[in-house]
C-alpha cells in the first residue's frame, strides 16, 4: 500500500479464535506530522502484500481469501 509503519500509527492484531488463522491490520490515514497519506490501493498490490506478511508470520495464505 505504500505506507511506510514508521510515519503513521497502525496496529496489527493476530486471531487464534477461529479456525482461520488471520490478522487484521488498521492504519491511520494521518501521518505523525500532520499530513493526509493517499494509499495506492490495487488488487494485484493487495495481494502481494498480503502474501509477504503471511510469510513473515508463519501463516499460510488460502487459495480463495473471500470463502473464510
Amino acid at each position: 500500500m505504500g505506507l511506510d509503519p514508521l510515519i503513521t500509527a497502525w496496529i496489527a492484531a493476530r486471531h487464534f479464535d477461529s479456525n482461520c488463522d488471520h490478522i487484521h491490520i488498521a492504519v491511520s490515514r494521518t501521518a505523525f506530522d500532520g499530513q493526509r497519506i493517499a494509499p495506492r490501493l490495487s488488487a494485484l498490490q493487495t495481494d502481494c502484500n498480503q502474501i509477504t506478511m503471511a510469510a513473515r508470520l508463519g501463516l499460510d495464505v488460502s487459495k480463495d481469501s473471500n470463502s473464510v
